[in-house]
């Protein structure tokens, strides 16, 4: 049993570090398409890949230890018998040390996503003590301008008074528009997640995915404002409104998702190009799962050699 669980455990970190320096590799070649594609679309997409490694991972490892799936998947090999097999580590300290891994990742990835979830909490229960209740928002009573959407799972809009003295009536408008579709999109919630999934990523690596997402998510939810007030409209109030928060919204950055200026030439010039940025058909999308599939299927032979020849020579050097 230890063999067993000791070998899955190794072989999905392994496997689930290499396509993590892969998809780290060849982002940058992906980048442009992904920021060129409507950004609701882009930003789902953008977290359907970097779920990829950690997914990916574990199904290859799960299909790489389903001995009925060899005869299908890896070419014909002996090992004495020559029956169905996977790939096993016989030495009981090499498969503790990878169980003992695994563990340890699970275990920090989830202290990770536990503590955000819990600073976020915390952060609620002390704006408590300053809101109040308002039209679609809770109203912050502080002299700090500020707008922001707070929660993972029910998240909320919060504006601060002293925001409220300085918007006009549409300013408000295109500002709650553009609030409540973080909220509906749960984009905190995302960003979380891609941070996690991220996070075996060197962290200059990490830190343009982050802003990316960020990106993409800020130019869906301006999309989403711009369906009930005209782009330039938005794009105005954008400017002016984000150039007052630029300075006060940084504290507000890691917890949640906020009409700030942030990336404001960017966000300004996708709206005034809003028609240029066309989700993919299905048939793409499609093709994309399709080929993913495909070379799922062709790494797999590859793969079970390859990790029983790593298995071979750390039992060999181990020993």
């Amino acid at each position: 049993m230890l063999s067993l669980a000791g070998s899955f455990s190794l072989v999905w970190l392994l496997i689930w570090l290499v396509l993590s320096c892969l998809f780290g590799l060849i982002y940058p070649l992906l980048r442009n398409g992904f920021r060129r594609i409507h950004p609701g679309q882009g930003s789902v997409l953008l977290l359907y890949f970097w779920s990829g490694p950690v997914i990916l991972s574990l199904v290859t490892t799960l299909l790489l230890f389903i001995a009925p799936l060899e005869g299908v998947v890896v070419s014909d090999h002996c090992h004495g018998d020559c029956g169905d097999h996977v790939p096993l580590i016989n030495s009981p300290w090499l498969a503790g040390t990878g169980l003992a891994l695994l563990v340890i990742v699970v275990v920090a990835l989830a202290i990770h996503f536990s503590a955000a979830l819990f600073r976020g909490i915390k952060m609620r229960r002390r704006l408590k003590m300053l809101t109040t209740p308002d039209k679609g928002f809770q109203r912050v009573n502080t002299g700090v301008a500020a707008v922001f959407t707070l929660g993972w799972w029910r998240p909320e809009v919060y504006v601060s008074s002293a925001l409220l003295s300085h918007c006009q009536e549409q300013d408000l408008s295109v500002i709650l528009a553009h609030e409540k579709a973080h909220l509906m999109r749960r984009d905190n919630l995302a960003l979380l997640l891609v941070r996690v999934f991220t996070l075996m990523l060197p962290r200059r690596w990490q830190s343009d995915v982050l802003a990316d997402m960020h990106l993409l998510c800020e130019q869906a939810c301006d999309f989403v404002s711009a369906r009930r007030h005209k782009p330039v409209q938005v794009a105005e109030t954008l400017v002016r409104i984000g150039r007052l928060l630029k300075s006060q919204s940084s504290r507000y950055e890691a917890l949640t998702s906020h009409f700030d200026g942030s990336d404001l030439e960017l966000r300004v010039q996708a709206l005034l190009d809003i028609s240029q940025r066309k989700r993919l058909a299905n048939w793409q999308l499609g093709m994309l799962l399709g080929l993913t599939a495909i070379l799922l299927y062709c790494a797999l032979s590859p793969l079970h050699h390859g990790v029983e020849w790593l298995i071979e020579l750390l039992e060999t050097y181990g020993s």
